[in-house]
């Protein structure tokens, strides 16, 4: 079992609506009225919970919030929850197999699919080649 936490913020963020276009590939932030750049930040905290089924195989779950005050981290300002259920499976020592189920929830406003839905599920898979 472990937990993180953490808070970190952006300074001289353009504003999504103001004159200054941010960089290729990053987000505005949501300024306040009559700003030109500010300081983005967010804050978020993770907790895992792992548990070893057998010498090649362990079951993670991993819970996550995260707070985008000014949308700069994900373009939607929002606050966001995840949860992850994950099983990892060691083929010899070296290839570890991951497949993961996930559940993201925004809670303030539309954020994924363009800004037209709440939640979304995530069917995703690792391998991972140790050498």
């Amino acid at each position: 079992m472990a937990a993180e936490a953490w808070y970190m913020y952006e300074r001289g963020v353009p504003a999504v609506l103001g004159p200054a276009a941010p960089e290729k590939g990053t987000n505005g932030a949501y300024c306040s009225a009559g700003e030109i750049r500010c300081t983005a930040p967010e804050w978020a905290a993770v907790h895992y919970l792992e548990k070893q089924l057998s010498p090649k195989d362990y079951l993670s779950i991993r819970a996550d919030f995260l707070d985008d005050m000014k949308g700069q981290r994900t373009g939607y300002k929002d606050r966001y929850e995840e949860e992850t259920l994950m099983w990892g499976h060691w083929i010899g020592s070296t290839i570890l197999f991951r497949p993961e189920i996930r559940f993201d929830h925004a809670y303030d406003r539309p954020a994924y699919d363009n800004g037209t839905r709440r939640n979304q599920f995530t069917l995703a898979m690792d391998v991972i080649f140790k050498y």
